[in-house]
């Protein structure tokens, strides 16, 4: 898939690594949250501190997703309340609990697009479904 990147998505990358030094594989974001995923070995948990400052200068929640090259893997780190998975020609299938299911989507399926962008853009998934 083709990465297209806009100006303001490339400096919230820039600052990030400047802040932190880690390598950024992708970002992206909606509303309320800017999403980064970095390499597996990063460690974001060791940089609450920093993390907490860049939310400050951002004035928007960071969330730090640590890529993985299984799929499923890389789909638990997206999506903590996750229950089951299945992936069949392309199209997953996410299940989570019922009142979970509006955080995992977010507000106009803002979160469930940004889920399907980092699958399409890593392993060539063409759609994302919450059941």
């Amino acid at each position: 898939m083709k990465l297209l990147l806009d100006s303001k998505i490339i400096r919230y990358m820039k600052l990030y690594q400047t802040i932190f030094h880690d390598h950024i594989l992708d970002c992206a974001e909606n509303e309320n949250y800017i999403y980064f995923v970095i390499e597996e070995n990063e460690n974001p948990k060791e940089k609450l501190e920093k993390i907490r400052a860049l939310e400050n200068l951002l004035k928007k929640k960071v969330k730090i997703i640590r890529f993985k090259n299984d799929i499923k893997d890389f789909i638990r780190e997206l999506v903590p309340e996750l229950l089951d998975i299945s992936i069949e020609n392309n199209i997953v299938k996410i299940g989570v609990r019922k009142y979970d299911k509006p955080k995992v989507l977010g507000k106009n399926k803002s979160t469930l697009r940004i889920i399907e962008r980092f699958l399409k853009r890593f392993f060539n998934i063409e759609e994302v479904k919450i059941v």
